[in-house]
């Protein structure tokens, strides 16, 4: 397996601790980037990783139209990784388009969730004051501080919002300040196209995604169990 490494300071970041390194190293999903070894000292982690030899989604969104065959296999196999990593009892927290990677396995194409070093216990605290990207962060992460596997299901929803329409739906950082976007996000007013622009089935896979009340909201399994695109 061709591997790369990435060095993590840990003066810059609270998410990683040898503890959740150590877990990382059991977890085994073809729809998740394969951490390999690590090294620890009291400033950094070195993790080796699997190397995917494709770009990752922004950069492909960059460079060319996707079709419904791509986008259907994208939905499946990252809710598939999804509810792995959920089942482990951690939230990735910080999915997004340059954290989706493409691999090829006996020429198949394979989506994989990448950047795990963000990934956090379930629940978890969400504080203003630490790393997040904040067009992706779903509502109770800003009400209520609190992260679980929902805010990856809400910022899933986001992720196909951008697909499909080229913008994040309550503001980028671009023309909007991080208080603004909160506030879009917490009264869940749109700023760019809604939800129904959006062709059907999509249309209805992101509604659910980006319920606001978190109790409401589906899980990445319950999405998989009642999910039937054409292929």
């Amino acid at each position: 397996m061709k591997s790369f490494q990435k060095k993590i300071d840990l003066t810059q970041t609270h998410s990683v601790s040898r503890e959740f390194c150590q877990k990382m190293l059991t977890f085994s999903h073809r729809n998740l980037m394969k951490v390999i070894s690590f090294q620890w000292t009291d400033e950094w982690c070195l993790l080796e990783l699997e190397f995917c030899e494709f770009y990752s989604l922004r950069e492909i969104l960059d460079k060319r139209d996707v079709d419904s065959e791509f986008v259907n296999l994208m939905i499946n196999d990252l809710l598939s990784g999804l509810a792995y990593l959920h089942s482990r009892g951690f939230v990735h927290g910080d999915l997004k388009l340059s954290n989706v990677l493409l691999a090829k396995e006996h020429d198949q194409l394979i989506v994989k969730l990448g950047d795990l070093d963000t990934a956090r216990p379930i629940p978890s605290k969400f504080s203003l004051q630490g790393f997040y990207t904040p067009e992706i962060m779903a509502p109770e992460c800003y009400l209520k501080g609190i992260i679980d596997e929902r805010v990856d299901v809400w910022s899933f929803g986001v992720m196909l919002f951008r697909i499909f329409t080229g913008d994040y739906p309550f503001g980028h950082r671009d023309t909007f300040t991080f208080e603004q976007i909160r506030e879009n996000i917490k009264n869940y007013s749109f700023q760019t196209f809604k939800v129904q622009d959006i062709p059907a089935p999509y249309s209805t896979l992101i509604e659910a995604c980006l319920e606001p009340d978190l109790k409401n909201r589906p899980s990445a399994l319950e999405l998989i169990e009642w999910l039937d695109f054409p292929s």
